[in-house]
């Protein structure tokens, strides 16, 4: 048992003496907040303190363990410590990492197994949490996709481990004495500084960047701090046993308050951390014992002194249950989570019991020795991650294979591939998808990119006007095309680039994610409140319809946009009437442009890859109901309003839907590559049927005596 020491007046864990019974209880309390937030978030919103709980602990039992080897030895023999730590933390985790593996393989979709890879590795490198802060992941989602979430926990605290004995030892290098009072005082100040520079740089990173702040060691290691701190402090003396009760059970009551009022927009590890954080502090320096109605003694009983052994344990496994139940049973009732609690209970009493006591404990050539322990410790992760990351690379290959496979079908497509089959008989089979793997082709794996090698699509919040073209080169087109609107436009540019040899096209992009092409700025922009963006958005569109409006060279506009999705600035709750579509189209018919509008596709109501990832069937299980979907938006309604034989709606409903279903698998292969933004291949496979030949042909016809 690892040593430690704290003021006189407390008991203390030593070779000789148990564990102090209040801080097993707080371990159990940690314990018991975080496992039950996750199981029930909405009732018990602030559980999450249970890890803040975690970290003042460690940093309290680790520096005085730290104090009592420096004062004892005058330094601290590192191989010693860290071994010590690698003993007492890795064969645990290891083996749930190698359950969150067999998760990841064998229940979870495909769409989630390779980022679950990833995160396996960083866990096993306890680096999860700066994975997690990188790509800004809401703690606070509760959406079950990896089984080591909860990992990240334990990588800031190994983090602390390894770096605070380093600072312990510069300071003493620096100080050079052996005077007792002066290593006090260099761990002492060390502490206060990283106390103070970390909690000011959790405020800052709480308030500019919520969901990474959350992860980050940086804005976590001020709570360590804290606890260190404590083994510094005066022995506390009572004289009154009543009051040394009362405060412990008013101490009690802050933090179980904190559980139950705080919430996801609480701001953690910020100011608000302060209060539970301060309130363990002062409960640790109260000590153990007290009178028999102290807290101190009321949770000095067995049961929850067993919680507390086994925590590390039971907040290991919990999660990894936690998500698989949830991938194989859907939401989870309450006797399903009751049974996740027991079953988290025991495997976590084996753990304790067969993998962490026995490891811990051992002795012998190897297990006996720091420098083994230390080698085993690199070798075990160096596996870890060489295995996740072949696992996840398989997956990239597999991605990258169909994708690959899709492209070259879509290039030149068969009667009853993709879109295809909407427009052939005999394509019974169009709604079975063919190969599984097709749901791995995301974003990142499909190619949107046109024949320049762009994809021609400006980011969120951009306000200039940048173009791109592809086509047939510039002097052999017959034909001159702007595509512009948002990112429902640019899906439709790989479909177009699909067709421009056959029909001579020559083809400029205006397009800008979620901003519409459309003379109204009222109108917001999609899914964003964001102020600066919708200034952005309304300066881009105001530009690119003038610029449209005004080009000689231009032809046929071709537009379109997700048409139930904008609102007013004014008040996000009234929906865009498409006014703003009319003026748009009207100022480019009235310079002499044919103008095209595709009506928008339906929305389904999950991302479809991930629904056909987790689906028990083939047979287009991600449709909905004909019925729920909106054929008539804005868009439609604004075409109502032009009486012009240069204007066009080109309506591809019927390749989506018939009069009961809305499909996500069409031509055997998926339509979608979330809920709403066409597949790629799907989008190609249309070809020549995306728009009626007669309207290219007039177009260039009218266009003929101007060139």
């Amino acid at each position: 048992m690892t040593a430690t020491l704290v003021d006189a007046g407390t008991k203390v864990p030593t070779a000789r003496n148990p564990v102090r019974a209040d801080i097993q209880s707080f371990r159990a309390l940690a314990v018991g907040l975080v496992v039950l937030n996750h199981l029930w978030p909405g009732d018990l919103t602030g559980g999450y303190i249970g890890v803040d709980i975690f970290f003042v602990i460690s940093g309290f039992l680790i520096t005085s363990h730290l104090k009592r080897e420096i004062d004892l030895t005058g330094g601290v023999k590192l191989a010693r410590f860290w071994a010590r730590r690698a003993k007492r933390l890795l064969p645990a985790a290891i083996l749930v990492l190698i359950a969150s593996a067999a998760i990841a393989a064998w229940v979870l979709p495909v769409t989630s197994e390779r980022a679950a890879y990833t995160e396996i590795g960083a866990a096993g490198a306890y680096a999860l949490n700066w994975v997690l802060a990188a790509n800004s992941v809401d703690y606070f989602a509760h959406t079950a996709l990896s089984p080591v979430t909860h990992y990240w926990s334990l990588s800031v605290e190994e983090q602390f481990y390894i770096v605070w004995p380093l600072l312990i030892v510069a300071g003493l290098l620096l100080t050079r004495t052996r005077s007792a009072r002066v290593r006090h005082f260099t761990m002492l100040g060390t502490l206060a500084l990283v106390f103070v520079a970390s909690l000011a740089w959790a405020v800052w990173s709480v308030s500019t960047q919520p969901d990474a702040a959350y992860f980050q060691t940086t804005g976590r290691a001020w709570e360590f701090a804290a606890g260190g701190l404590l083994a510094f402090l005066p022995p506390s003396r009572w004289r009154s046993l009543t009051a040394k009760t009362w405060s412990s059970w008013a101490l009690w009551g802050v933090v179980l308050a904190s559980a139950f009022f705080y919430g996801p927009a609480t701001g953690f590890p910020g100011p608000a951390a302060l209060v539970p954080v301060a309130a363990i502090m002062a409960l640790i320096w109260i000590g153990d014992g007290g009178s028999r109605l102290s807290p101190q003694r009321v949770f000095a009983v067995g049961p929850i002194q067993a919680v507390g052994n086994i925590s590390y344990s039971l907040y290991l496994w919990h999660w990894p249950l936690i998500v698989a139940a949830t991938f194989l049973v859907g939401d989870l009732s309450g006797p399903v989570k009751v049974g996740i609690l027991a079953l988290a209970l025991a495997l976590a009493w084996l753990t304790k019991r067969y993998v962490e006591d026995t490891v811990r404990f051992a002795r012998g050539p190897v297990l006996g020795k720091s420098k083994w322990v230390l080698i085993a410790a690199a070798a075990t992760v160096a596996i870890i991650l060489g295995g996740t990351t072949a696992a996840a690379s398989n997956i990239d290959n597999r991605s990258r294979a169909i994708a690959d496979q899709l492209y070259e079908q879509a290039l030149d497509p068969s009667v009853c591939f993709g879109a295809q089959a909407a427009f052939h008989d005999g394509c019974s089979d169009s709604h079975h998808l063919e190969n599984a793997d097709a749901a791995l082709t995301d974003w990142d794996a499909q190619n949107y990119t046109v024949s320049n090698g762009s994809w021609c699509q400006q980011s969120r919040g951009a306000a200039e006007v940048a173009k791109c073209t592809f086509g047939v080169p510039e002097g052999d087109q017959l034909v001159n095309v702007a595509l512009i609107g948002d990112s429902h436009a640019s899906m439709w540019a790989a479909a177009i680039d699909s067709i421009d040899d056959l029909y001579g096209l020559r083809v400029t992009t205006y397009l800008a994610l979620g901003c519409a092409a459309l003379d109204d700025p009222s109108i917001a922009i999609a899914f964003d409140t964001n102020a600066q963006h919708i200034e952005a958005c309304t300066a881009w569109r105001e530009n690119a319809i003038a610029e449209v409006e005004q080009s000689p060279d231009i032809d046929i506009v071709v537009t379109t946009s997700v048409d139930r999705a904008y609102f007013t600035t004014a008040d996000s709750s009234v929906e865009d009437t498409g006014d703003g579509y009319v003026r748009a189209w009207q100022r480019w018919l009235d310079s002499g442009k044919t103008v095209v509008v595709l009506n928008d596709v339906p929305m389904l109501p999950t991302p479809v890859p991930e629904c056909l990832a987790t689906s028990h069937t083939d047979d287009d299980p991600c449709s909905m109901a004909s019925d729920t979907a909106t054929r008539v938006g804005p868009l439609a309604k604004a075409a109502k309003q032009i009486d012009n034989p240069r204007f066009h709606f080109v309506d591809q409903w019927d390749v989506f839907c018939n009069s009961e279903r809305c499909s996500s698998v069409i031509g055997g292969i998926p339509a979608y590559v979330d809920s709403n933004h066409l597949a790629a291949p799907f989008a190609r496979s249309f070809a020549d049927k995306l728009i009626p030949a007669e309207f290219i042909t007039d177009a260039a016809r009218s266009a003929e005596p101007s060139k």
